[in-house]
């Protein structure tokens, strides 16, 4: 492996450790297969195409002399961000220019992509080194009901502070809410409209389709902001204060015969940058949430999320993985050879758990446990953000299936990093196995 040293420190909440749900186009390899190499994508930079739909990198005179140099050290292919708030910038109108000249770019030098269907705002988190905002139409909803928008706690003077990264999963299925479409419809249209435009490269150029579920592409509540104050470790903020949250846990609290539960989050869990200790409801002993009304408040805000997570899983397959899907009418050739993954959990170096905010029973950080704590089956895949500062219990991870590499930069390419690139490549082409999941790893 890479050496400690090479490896740049990630924090959770950027954009290099996230949950998804994946999509392979064409066949999956056979579980017999006897080939020990592990591809490697490298995922490219968060402003490839940036806000105003761009292909920034095309004149640039270091960007594809460097993926030609990992080309020849054996790379699989390249990962890329596909934004929604770059692309369809005013209702139902996509422009895909910037995408389709990136991907005429990459093509002739043999690689695959690795595509993600971004639905969150870039910029404000650990990482965070572009501005890609939601689409400003989106926006000018929210300047008129902000309660779209995920809400910590209020304050004395404030009625909480809304985060604008993510659209809330408590208004997503509300008809009509976005000019005429719920916020799913959205997020359905936008997958069928880049299916139709590059169904062509669909299964060949196009290999992976990866979903991103939540704030940084993360299958989670915004509930650790830098632009709200957080900084590491602190335990964050319960996202559950605009009027469809509440409305939520006010129906959940009566129909499970506890009305008087239904009113606020718990009022004792602390600030952005608390310790769990310093909280009464997160404190180990005889903490708020082991309490019934606390046990009751955890279950409908992880269910609500888990809820969100199934609803994408079942956006993305109804598109991706329905025979005679194409919106034109005419079946499409790969719809039906596609594979739905299921969400999944960033890991740390080395096989220990990627630090989360201060160790708590936070359902507020985290949506999934490691792999081995994941009963639903399904390929894992794992986006890694850098050392592990926070230790933890380790565990085996299971042989590779592939590898997503965080991520191109100037600083990767220069020759002190190449000898450590080099070492990398020669070691994952020795590693893995028939049965493989999926890790991506950052320098």
């Amino acid at each position: 492996m890479v050496p400690q040293a090479a490896w740049e420190a990630g924090q959770p909440g950027s954009h290099s450790n996230f949950q998804s749900a994946r999509v392979s186009m064409g066949e999956e390899e056979p579980a017999s297969c006897a080939t020990t190499s592990v591809p490697v994508m490298v995922m490219l930079p968060l402003d490839t195409v940036n806000a105003d739909g761009v292909f920034r990198y095309a004149s640039s005179k270091w960007f594809l002399p460097a993926i030609r140099q990992l080309a020849a050290t054996g790379i699989h292919g390249v990962a890329v961000d596909v934004w929604w708030g770059a692309v369809e910038r005013s209702p139902r109108r996509y422009d895909w220019s910037g995408y389709r000249q990136l991907f005429s770019a990459i093509k002739p030098l043999g690689l695959k992509f690795q595509v993600v269907m971004s639905f969150h705002a870039c910029g404000g988190n650990v990482g965070d080194n572009a501005l890609v905002p939601l689409p400003p139409w989106v926006h000018k909803v929210g300047d008129s009901d902000p309660d779209i928008f995920f809400t910590d706690r209020p304050r004395e003077s404030s009625p909480g502070q809304r985060n604008r990264e993510y659209i809330s999963w408590f208004a997503e299925t509300e008809p009509g809410l976005l000019r005429g479409r719920s916020v799913m419809e959205c997020y359905i249209d936008f997958m069928r409209a880049f299916r139709d435009e590059f169904m062509g490269e669909l299964g060949s150029l196009i290999e992976e389709v990866v979903v991103g579920s939540g704030p940084c592409g993360e299958l989670r509540y915004p509930a650790y902001p830098e632009t709200n104050g957080w900084r590491f470790p602190g335990i964050g903020e319960f996202q559950c204060y605009d009027r469809r949250a509440l409305a939520s846990l006010a129906r959940a609290a009566g129909a499970a015969g506890h009305p008087e539960w239904g009113n606020s989050g718990p009022s004792n869990a602390g600030s952005y940058n608390s310790h769990p200790e310093e909280t009464g409801f997160f404190q180990t002993w005889n903490g708020g949430w082991q309490s019934p009304q606390g046990e009751f408040f955890l279950g409908w805000y992880s269910d609500a999320l888990l809820e969100h997570g199934e609803r994408m899983l079942t956006a993305v397959t109804s598109v991706f993985n329905s025979p005679g899907s194409s919106s034109s009418g005419d079946p499409s050739p790969r719809s039906s050879d596609t594979m739905v993954g299921s969400p999944h959990t960033s890991v740390g170096v080395g096989g220990t758990v990627s630090p989360a905010p201060s160790s708590s029973p936070n359902p507020r950080t985290r949506g999934r446990g490691p792999p081995s704590q994941n009963p639903g089956g399904g390929p894992v895949a794992t986006w890694q953000g850098g050392r592990d500062g926070a230790g933890g219990p380790p565990y085996q991870l299971p042989p590779l299936r592939g590898c997503t590499f965080l991520r191109l930069t100037r600083e990767l390419m220069a020759p002190s990093y190449q000898e450590h690139w080099v070492r990398f490549m020669a070691q994952m082409k020795v590693n893995g196995g028939p049965a493989r999941t999926q890790t991506q790893t950052k320098l």
